[in-house]
């Protein structure tokens, strides 16, 4: 059983595994699923909050994760859930984060850096 691939360093959901081992997917949804774009956010660094100021995330559907540096998951949202509010992120400790947004056959990533 696989659990977890890496690809370009960052760490792809079991789901999107298995959309790029499936026989018939194209070669564009696998560069897609490689590919990251930068995700907008704000403040970053931050002590408490995040918004994200992205321009086009609001209209999509897909989810929102959050790993620490090696790759581990620590929370998911759907995009619907968030709904345009700050994501409130003050348990975290302090350290570096990947946030990545799903949707669309598109990946988009941000470093963001929680203060103490």
């Amino acid at each position: 059983m696989l659990d977890e691939v890496r690809i370009y360093n960052h760490a792809l959901p079991p789901d999107q595994v298995k959309i790029l081992y499936t026989n018939n997917t194209t070669t564009q949804t696998k560069q897609a699923l490689i590919a990251s774009e930068p995700l907008q956010v704000m403040p970053n660094p931050f002590v408490h909050s995040i918004q994200i100021v992205d321009t086009d995330w609001k209209k999509q559907r897909g989810t929102l994760q959050l790993y620490q540096l090696d790759g581990k998951m620590i929370k998911t949202w759907t995009l619907e859930s968030v709904g345009g509010r700050p994501l409130d992120l003050s348990y975290l400790p302090a350290g570096a984060y990947w946030l990545k947004l799903f949707s669309n056959g598109r990946v988009k990533a941000q470093l963001i850096v929680k203060q103490p």
